[in-house]
C-alpha cells in the first residue's frame, strides 16, 4: 500500500479478490473499521521500522497477527508498506486448551493436600463441638472452643474458595492484582504438599508493593508451577528448603519498575545442557513422576502475556532460582 493506505498489490485471498479495485486497506483487512488507531501500519510509517501486533476482530471472533514492513526509496524514505496478516485464532485456542490441561493436572496434585488441610480443620471443629455438647463448660472455655471452631471453619472456606477459583474456566480478564496476595493464595493450596516431604518453606515479602494489572488465576498458576518444580527438585534432599520472596527492581534503561516473585530451592539443580530446554513444550526432567513438560512453557507464555518474563538461575548440586518479573 502507499502512504494513503491504498492497496497497490495483494495476494489472492478471497476477501481481497472480491473487493473493488484499488481499495483502502482498512476496507478489506480483518474487519478493522473503527480500530485504525490500533493498526501497526500508521505506527510503522512514522517510526520507519517494522511493527507487529496481535489484534482482535471487531466481532470478537478472530485473532490476527498483523505485521507492517516499511518499503524505502533510494533516499531511505518510507514510501510504501507491506502488510502481512495471519489468522492465529486456532493457535491461540490450542494454547488455551494446553493451559487448561496443565491447570487440571496441577489440581490433581493439589487434591491430596487440600483433603489433608480440610480433614485437620474438620477434626478440630467436630472435636470442639463434641466437648461443648458433652457437658456445660465455663464461659471462658466455651468462648475459646467456639473461637477455634470459627477459625477452622473460615480456613476451610478459604481453602475451598481458592481451589474452586483456581479450577474454574477463566476468560483471561485483567484486574488489579496484589502480587503478595497471589503468592500467599498459591501457598495456601500447595504448602501441605511441600511440607509433608519434610521441606521447609521460608517466606520473605516486601510490603506495600504497588498493584499491577494482570490475571490473578494465571499468575497463581505460574507460582504454583514454580513451587511444584522446587518440591520435585528436593525429593532426594534431607534438609530441603524453599524460599519464596517478593521484591521490586528498577530497569534504568527502560525506566520500568518490576514486581518480582522468586522461588528458590537448594535442590539438585539443572545442568547447563537441560537449562536451555526447560521452556520447550513437553520437555520434562520428571517423566517418571508424571511430569507433562507443559508447566514452564505455559508459565512463560503467561509472563509474556503480562508484558513480563521469567529469569532462571541453576547449578548442579546447588539448587535453582526461578523469578517471575512483571511490570507495574
Amino acid at each position: 500500500m502507499d502512504q494513503n493506505y491504498t492497496v497497490l498489490r495483494h495476494n489472492q485471498h478471497p476477501e481481497i479478490s472480491a473487493s473493488p479495485q484499488r481499495p483502502k486497506c482498512y476496507q478489506i483487512c480483518y474487519r478493522c473499521h473503527g480500530y485504525l488507531q490500533l493498526c501497526p501500519v500508521g505506527e510503522a510509517f512514522i517510526q520507519g521500522e517494522s511493527i507487529t501486533k496481535e489484534l482482535i476482530s471487531a466481532d470478537q471472533q478472530k485473532i490476527y497477527l498483523v505485521s507492517a514492513y516499511p518499503v524505502r526509496t533510494g533516499q531511505e524514505k518510507v514510501s510504501n508498506m507491506v502488510l502481512y496478516i495471519q489468522d492465529i485464532t486456532e493457535k491461540r485456542l490450542l494454547e488455551y486448551k494446553l493451559f487448561e490441561s496443565a491447570k487440571m493436572a496441577s489440581i490433581g496434585e493439589l487434591a491430596a493436600g487440600v483433603a489433608h488441610e480440610l480433614n485437620s480443620t474438620l477434626t478440630a471443629i467436630i472435636g470442639n463441638s463434641d466437648l461443648l455438647l458433652r457437658k456445660p463448660l465455663s464461659e471462658d472455655k466455651s468462648t475459646k472452643l467456639l473461637t477455634d471452631i470459627r477459625n477452622c471453619g473460615q480456613r476451610s472456606k478459604k481453602i475451598i474458595q481458592n481451589l474452586l477459583t483456581f479450577s474454574r474456566q477463566d476468560n483471561v480478564a485483567l484486574e488489579t492484582v496484589l502480587i503478595n496476595d497471589v503468592v500467599k493464595n498459591s501457598l495456601s493450596l500447595i504448602s501441605y504438599q511441600i511440607e509433608k516431604n519434610n521441606i521447609t518453606i521460608q517466606e520473605n515479602y516486601l510490603r506495600n508493593i504497588p498493584p499491577l494489572l494482570g490475571n490473578k488465576l494465571q499468575l497463581e498458576q505460574v507460582v504454583i508451577n514454580f513451587l511444584l518444580n522446587a518440591r520435585d527438585a528436593l525429593q532426594k534432599s534431607e534438609n530441603g528448603t524453599i524460599t519464596v520472596s517478593t521484591t521490586l527492581t528498577d530497569d534504568i534503561k527502560t525506566r520500568t519498575t518490576w514486581a518480582v516473585v522468586t522461588v528458590e530451592d537448594n535442590g539438585e539443580g539443572i545442568s547447563k545442557k537441560n537449562l536451555n530446554k526447560i521452556f520447550q513444550p513437553f520437555f520434562t526432567l520428571r517423566a517418571q513422576t508424571g511430569g507433562t513438560g507443559l508447566g514452564l512453557p505455559l508459565s512463560l507464555g503467561i509472563a509474556q502475556t503480562h508484558g513480563g518474563r521469567i529469569e532462571v538461575w541453576s547449578e548442579l548440586g546447588k539448587g535453582s532460582k526461578f523469578s517471575l518479573m512483571l511490570p507495574l
